[in-house]
């Protein structure tokens, strides 16, 4: 159903990759055995109707040049209310992620932002009120590569733990993620 696609120094970054039509469990330990987490992956063919009205996040599709910056938001669709949240980003390593903005979808929230925008890096929300604001939650800066060529494409992701996206009663929240790229 699933593999996991492995990049940067030391295989730091994987990104799960649809193989076909099901349901698999993403397993991830450390080294030593002392920490397992787990996230479950449903893939739907193009002939599976999505629910318009379930919650989503989604990662804009934007075009770029070489050597060039570029503006990438990550927003919220059909947010049924947020009292906490945590995201990890991850991204093409030939890409520089030079900031991070809080958007306003989540503005009610208190913002944590990562120490150092490394890659993955780990944002998060949390509150006393839930938040079920739609739109942007974070605008990206990345630099494009100054070799970049035409028609290459560069990948953003964002994932989350199961049980770290959750309301006001402490139930876990799913949102489906539609990922995003950077096109040349």
């Amino acid at each position: 159903v699933a593999d996991i696609a492995w990049s940067g120094d030391n295989n730091a970054c994987g990104l799960i990759v649809a193989r076909s039509k099901g349901t698999a469990v993403i397993t991830a330990s450390t080294v030593d055995g002392s920490f397992v987490a787990q996230c479950t992956v449903t893939v739907i063919d193009d002939n599976t109707p999505v629910d318009p009205n379930a919650p989503a996040i989604s990662i804009d599709n934007v075009t770029s040049s070489a050597g060039k910056t570029v503006e990438v938001n990550i927003a919220l669709k059909n947010n049924p209310g947020i009292l906490g949240a945590s995201f990890t980003l991850s991204y093409s390593e030939e890409l520089t992620l030079i900031s991070a903005q809080k958007g306003e979808a989540l503005s009610s929230l208190t913002y944590t932002a990562p120490g150092e925008l490394s890659n993955p890096c780990r944002f998060g929300w949390d509150g006393v009120d839930e938040s079920d604001a739609d739109g942007v939650v974070l605008t990206l800066t990345f630099k494009v590569p100054d070799n970049a060529k035409q028609g290459d494409s560069y990948a953003i992701n964002i994932s989350y733990d199961n049980g770290s996206i959750f309301d006001n009663s402490m139930n876990a929240i799913n949102f489906s993620i539609e990922s995003g790229s950077i096109k040349i």
